[in-house]
């Protein structure tokens, strides 16, 4: 699927907006197109201040080539943008490790 943020562009889909983009495994920022299937990420460039510029009449660009993963905002994938994999790890890790402590207290032997 080719996504674009210009909205003049065929591929523009309102839909999409704000979706993550992942290059290799790897959020991407800034980006104005992706294309999952070509493996392209065309995203602006920005300046030696760090500074989104202009090329002619467009901003300026450039394009990533890699493995490209498109997640639209309010999929279960998002989840993997917010952390939530770490987070419930993390918790379940907590978890287990309260009720041992419980256990090693005296309380309800775990079977």
């Amino acid at each position: 699927m080719r996504i674009s943020a210009n909205k003049t562009s065929p591929d523009y889909r309102s839909d999409y907006m704000g979706a993550n983009i992942y290059l290799d495994g790897v959020l991407v920022g800034r980006v104005i197109a992706a294309d999952d299937i070509a493996g392209e990420v065309t995203r602006a460039r920005l300046n030696e201040l760090g500074n989104i510029y202009l090329a002619g009449d467009g901003i300026a660009a450039e394009v990533l080539k890699g493995a490209v993963r498109i997640v639209k905002n309010g999929s279960w994938l998002c989840a993997e943008a917010i952390g939530f994999d770490a987070w419930m790890c993390e918790r379940t890790e907590a978890a287990h490790q309260a009720m041992m402590k419980h256990a090693r207290r005296g309380g309800i032997p775990y079977t």
